[in-house]
């Protein structure tokens, strides 16, 4: 498998399904050519996996899960191409670590069969990367190079920078692992980790490296009296007696979950110390947003998560990234709660917290706040004119579908009947036309509950209305200059309200730092910026919709309309929902054309519900 096989592979495992402009767009190449690519890689698949392709979009369906793995490991380890600069990086951080000595430049560089130059280059790149291990590659004139690392670190440099690449000797054969521990603790994925542990150990130990200093922040909870029959094998195997860190190290894939060997006492120990950690995060993240979250039960729902992941990152275990960019893009609160959980952690015990690891925890925010949202009362529907209670039946039904949730529904024999209520309804089914007094209640025929598509836009359309009628969400619409092009589209919507008052520069620079960092241009045509506003007029979500008359191509992509959001620090229960709204309006235009077409044709005297008409 060359690297572009294996690069494309690692991108399907990593996203659900994919259409053809995002795997163009990711590889920078045409779609003859992507197709060319998935064909190749099927042919290397073969009884392992298949990319397939339904509707228009591509997947990976695995049919070999244990052959799948072998086969990724198996490329990063068997195939030596010392052109990949990150298998030169390991290459030298080995060498470096089992050198008892300086090493001379120029035979390094023989080796990698590279130049001094290019061999220069990659040592200024990887003295940066080890600043953060508290390591650092020392040059002294005639003698060559050598490394310096603090703390023992050198287990953390194989850890992140070698193993991927190298297969290291085994130590241990499996059967031997099996016979050395009750078989529910180790599952494959531990089996994998313990194997690497040893091979590590096995480097150290002959590189005459030993793991005297503790673990920063490490701590086990765990039963050690379950592992004794392994500690003792590696250290007959090795021929020394393992330190208490050499121990810890090798045994701490078993403080990754719970599992029998899990101690109740040092678990809450553990969490107790965690507690004072998260209560610190929590008082800079509030800093930044209020979300009115109670952060004792996030803690609660959160906990033995962020216990594993710790752990999980001071060893840099890899997770699988559960969610693609544009996924957690759905989902701005939760994101920004994660990365500053995760920033306020990682700064505490001097670990970085991987993508991966945050988007893991973008979902537990997610949740927290989709509980919050749904602490309202019941909402209600409202059918006026003789149906049939099947028909009733039925209309209840779907609606609970659509929201997931159990809507009343009231009946009126007539629209009299329906005024006298006084009540606001999420949505009202009549087989004739009726004047309401609320414009934001979207008034269907009770023929619309089969066509369930066009009654939730009607529906979440005027959900955005209310949300605009209370002052929950500032709402303009505005026609851009294709000339422009998306950025400098952007940067006017932004510019125009600086102007106005309604945000400041520091709303300019977060979008700026953030357009580096991620893609905000999705599918169909829509861009959706979004920053959080610390404008002191910052009480409402602020939505500017900017228009361009011809599409413009950003990134590779088409961009018609872009969504600039702008998020109040403060946000309360309103606030929080109309924000799910907003989000949930913006991809439902993304995917009905009708809709999409109206907006084209905005008239600012007209409600939001005008893009509702004629679907």
């Amino acid at each position: 498998m060359d690297i572009q096989n294996y690069s494309l592979l690692k991108y399907f495992i990593t996203n659900d399904s994919l259409t053809l402009m995002e795997l163009t767009t990711q590889f920078q190449v045409s779609k003859r050519t992507m197709l060319k690519y998935i064909q190749s890689l099927n042919l290397e698949l073969k009884g392992i996996a298949e990319i397939k392709e339904n509707r228009q979009r591509y997947y990976l369906k695995v049919i070999d899960f244990k052959r799948l793995t072998s086969l990724q490991t198996g490329f990063l380890k068997q195939s030596l191409d010392l052109n990949d600069p990150l298998k030169r990086q390991a290459y030298v951080i080995l060498t470096l670590i089992k050198a008892q000595d300086f090493i001379v430049l120029d035979d390094l560089a023989d080796e990698l069969m590279i130049s001094k130059g290019t061999l220069n280059r990659d040592l200024a790149d990887l003295k940066q990367l080890l600043h953060s291990y508290q390591a650092q590659v020392i040059s002294v004139p005639s003698k060559g190079i050598k490394l310096q690392v603090k703390h023992d670190f050198n287990y953390a440099l194989l850890l992140k920078f070698v193993s991927n690449y190298y297969a290291f000797d085994e130590l241990l054969t499996k059967a031997t692992l099996k016979q050395t521990l009750p078989a529910d603790l180790l599952s494959e994925h531990t089996l994998v980790l313990i194997e690497n542990n040893l091979a590590i150990l096995q480097v150290l130990v002959q590189s005459q490296h030993r793991l005297e200093e503790p673990i920063m922040f490490y701590q086990e909870i765990t039963d050690r009296v379950q592992f004794q029959s392994l500690i003792q094998a590696a250290a007959t195997r090795l021929g020394v007696q393992l330190t208490e860190t050499e121990i810890q190290f090798l045994c701490y894939p078993f403080n990754l979950k719970i599992n029998r060997a899990t101690k109740e006492r040092l678990t809450e120990n553990r969490l107790v110390w965690l507690k004072q950690l998260f209560d610190n995060v929590e008082i800079k993240v509030k800093s930044e947003i209020d979300s009115r979250l109670e952060f004792d039960h996030v803690f609660e729902q959160i906990k033995y998560h962020l216990l594993f992941m710790l752990n999980r990152v001071i060893f840099h275990v890899q997770t699988d990234n559960l969610l693609s960019n544009e996924a957690v893009g759905k989902y701005p609160i939760a994101l920004e709660l994660a990365t500053a959980t995760a920033q306020g952690l990682g700064k505490q015990v001097q670990v970085e917290i991987p993508e991966a690891e945050v988007n893991y925890l973008v979902i537990y925010f997610e949740m927290e706040i989709e509980e919050q949202n749904s602490q309202r009362l019941q909402q209600k529907a409202a059918i006026v004119g003789q149906v049939s209670r099947s028909i009733k039946r039925f209309i209840i039904r779907q609606l609970n579908d659509l929201f997931q949730d159990s809507i009343e529904v009231v009946s009126f024999a007539t629209e009299r009947e329906l005024i006298q209520s006084n009540e606001r309804y999420l949505i009202i089914f009549s087989n004739r036309p009726i004047q309401v007094w609320n414009q934001t209640t979207p008034v269907v025929r009770i023929n619309s509950v089969f066509r369930t598509d066009e009654m939730l836009c009607k529906i979440q359309v005027a959900q955005v209305e209310e949300a605009i009628a209370h002052n929950w969400c500032d709402f303009q619409v505005t026609t851009l200059d294709t000339a422009l092009g998306y950025y400098a589209g952007t940067e006017r919507l932004i510019e125009t309200e600086i102007d106005q008052g309604r945000l400041n520069q520091n709303f300019l620079k977060a979008w700026q730092r953030r357009e580096k960092e991620t893609n905000n241009v999705f599918e169909n045509g829509i861009a959706i910026p979004h920053v959080i506003d610390d404008s002191p007029a910052a009480t409402s979500i602020l939505l500017r919709i900017g228009i361009f008359k011809q599409p413009v191509k950003y990134q590779n992509r088409p961009v018609r309309f872009i969504f600039l959001i702008g998020i109040p620090q403060k946000l309360d229960q309103n606030l929080n929902r109309t924000l799910s709204q907003l989000y949930d309006l913006i991809f439902m235009i993304s995917r009905q054309p009708s809709l999409a077409a109206n907006l084209l044709d905005y008239d600012d005297t007209q409600p939001l519900t005008q893009i509702t008409e004629g679907i």
